[in-house]
């Protein structure tokens, strides 16, 4: 088992409440480890991103794609969950307060959830990159989770 994050101090957290001898984590970014000769030398079953996409963009998410599928074994599977539904954003900020707080801090370049994701325009990319997705709500009502199979 691998878990990557751009996060030392998350890296940090996870390996104190999760350790074994089948486990190892990494500091980096994980677009730049699923395009490393490192990676291409490793298949996956499984790849979990939880509540991660929000912290990438939509230039990004072609090669977080391309990535996960050039690791991910033919019969892999990968699961997407806690991802901010444009659809459902207007949930999230069902206050007078929260679409103006929203606004004032995407102008100053601090988004507090990151981008809301369109989930056809997410299916799109997917199909293009021979991912067959399907999206599901979450308990949240404000995000999907998506699993993916090659």
């Amino acid at each position: 088992m691998l878990g990557v994050d751009f996060s030392c101090t998350l890296i940090g957290v996870a390996s104190d409440a999760h350790s074994g001898p089948n486990i190892t984590y990494l500091c980096k970014d994980v677009i730049e480890f699923l395009h490393s000769p490192e990676a291409f030398r490793r298949q996956f079953s499984k790849i979990l991103m939880n509540g991660g996409l929000q912290y990438f963009n939509s230039n990004d998410l072609p090669l977080l794609l391309r990535g996960m599928l050039n690791v991910l074994s033919d019969s892999g599977i990968s699961l997407s969950t806690n991802i901010p539904d444009l659809k459902r954003k207007s949930v999230f900020y069902n206050t007078p307060s929260r679409p103006l707080r929203h606004f004032w801090e995407h102008i100053k370049g601090r988004d507090q959830m990151g981008p809301w994701w369109d989930t056809a325009m997410v299916e799109r990319l997917c199909r293009d990159h021979h991912l067959d997705c399907q999206f599901s709500a979450t308990h949240t009502q404000i995000a999907v989770s998506a699993v993916c199979l090659p």
